[in-house]
């Protein structure tokens, strides 16, 4: 098995299609085929059918996708870092979650590019769970993330402490004075599966909402839910911080709860702890910690 059937497999699995997958590879239609059929004989396993949208995972398919993807990714961050050990910059891998990313990250960014020339910064945005993932995995050198982590061998930062509330689009006036717990299971709610990282917020959610309510919308990004809220009628439950610049240009309001809150949301840094020592290292967390406490603030 090599990775260049992996990463075959892993573009097949995301266009569905040999021709598509053959034109982003930039190789023949046949050399795609190969490589699944490769793959396929080493693991004794079909990995695709064929339906009437083209092509299908299989289970054995579907089981693959996230090993090929960590394969893929750990062959880059090996590669990367060989190739990087004759340079005097210094490289800082950076595993974050989207909705953290969005909020915080692009603020701080070029600040801190001007302020440290000698450090390069890599970033990779997916889900908590993922990051985390990749934490042990060492395809991320600190893990910036809604999930903490209790492994000994590992140094845990919270970098924040933020209060949930319940927000709309500023036409939605009709609960600004608040709303009942009765009422919230009534209205179109948005949510943001952030909500299920923690056991409190699980426990929260499930007391709160009645038996089988069914979000309008569901997205893993908070940054995806504003433009909804903005142009809506629904409602979401969202970290303060996330939403501050909207709240105060007044395209989105905050709604009063009239019941038990829900429990604060904490962000995390995660990292080895033989990497706090590091000089890139001390200077991103430094930043981050200044930049969140300022926004934080207001």
């Amino acid at each position: 098995m090599n990775t260049e059937s992996l990463k075959t497999f892993l573009i097949v699995a995301d266009t569905k299609n040999f021709r598509k997958a053959s034109q982003q590879l930039h190789i023949t239609q046949s050399t795609v085929s190969s490589r699944i059929q490769e793959l396929e004989n080493h693991l004794g396993q079909k990995l695709f059918e064929r339906a009437s949208k083209g092509l299908s995972l299989t289970p054995a398919g579907y089981k693959l996708v996230p090993y090929a993807e960590n394969m893929v990714n750990l062959e880059r961050t090996m590669l990367d870092n060989i190739s990087r050990s004759n340079t005097r910059m210094r490289f800082l891998n950076i595993g974050i979650s989207d909705s953290i990313y969005y909020a915080y990250m692009r603020r701080l960014v070029p600040d801190f590019l001007k302020a440290h020339p000698e450090i390069s910064l890599n970033f990779t945005s997916k889900s908590s769970p993922d990051m985390m993932n990749y934490l042990q995995d060492n395809q991320v050198d600190i893990c910036i993330s809604f999930l903490p982590n209790y492994d000994k061998s590992y140094e845990t930062l919270t970098l924040a402490e933020d209060e949930i509330i319940l927000a709309t689009g500023r036409h939605n006036t009709e609960y600004v004075n608040g709303i009942s717990k009765e009422a919230l299971g009534r209205i179109p709610v948005y949510a943001s599966l952030f909500f299920h990282v923690n056991r409190d917020m699980k426990q929260w959610y499930a007391s709160t909402f009645p038996a089988n309510f069914h979000y309008r919308i569901q997205t893993d990004v908070i940054w995806n839910l504003i433009y909804f809220l903005k142009n809506g009628d629904g409602y979401a439950l969202l970290p303060r911080t996330f939403i501050l610049d909207e709240l105060e240009n007044g395209s989105l309001i905050s709604i009063p709860m009239d019941f038990d809150r829900p429990p604060h949301l904490y962000m995390y840094a995660c990292l080895k702890k033989q990497l706090l020592q590091e000089h890139k290292v001390q200077c991103f967390l430094d930043e981050v910690i200044k930049k969140i406490q300022k926004r934080n603030s207001f």
